[in-house]
């Protein structure tokens, strides 16, 4: 958080657009449920991978806490350039992950939130991203939402 927060502060003094993505992997509490916590926490680490893979090594992923994720986006040139890495993501997750033995298939559900036009704080682009969120969930998750996109 505090790496975003310092990327935040410089970019108000440029002209850099930062893009925010808030991921929550759909139905997890079921995996949970049918697996048990350690198939869980290793799914977590398999997600966690893969949502690395699927940035540049400029922007920044970190677990907020559960099936939930930030992906602070450092290089956007245009808004789009934040639909592509949620499509890469979705599209990353979407490979069926084996995990003692069970074939287990994921989805997510991505929120975006563009710097500045749609918060200038951190707490803001949390706020509008997870909203985003929940409407990507009310599409029937497996897809990402932007108000500035739509």
């Amino acid at each position: 958080m505090d790496i975003i927060e310092k990327t935040i502060v410089l970019a108000k003094r440029g002209t850099t657009k930062l893009g925010l993505l808030f991921i929550d992997l759909d139905k997890f509490k079921s995996i949970n449920d049918n697996y048990g916590h350690i198939v869980g926490d290793e799914l977590l680490k398999v997600v966690t991978q893969r949502i690395k893979e699927s940035i540049s090594e400029e922007d920044v992923a970190a677990r907020l806490g559960g099936d939930e994720f930030l992906v602070l986006l450092n290089t956007l040139k245009t808004q789009k350039d934040e639909k592509v890495v949620a499509e890469k993501i979705l599209f990353n997750l979407q490979k069926p992950i084996i995990i003692k033995n069970n074939e287990i298939h994921i989805t997510a559900s991505i929120g975006l939130a563009l710097f500045p036009s749609e918060g200038e704080t951190l707490d803001q682009l949390i706020t509008v991203s997870d909203n985003a969120m929940y409407k990507a969930k009310d599409l029937g998750g497996n897809t990402f939402y932007c108000e500035s996109l739509d």
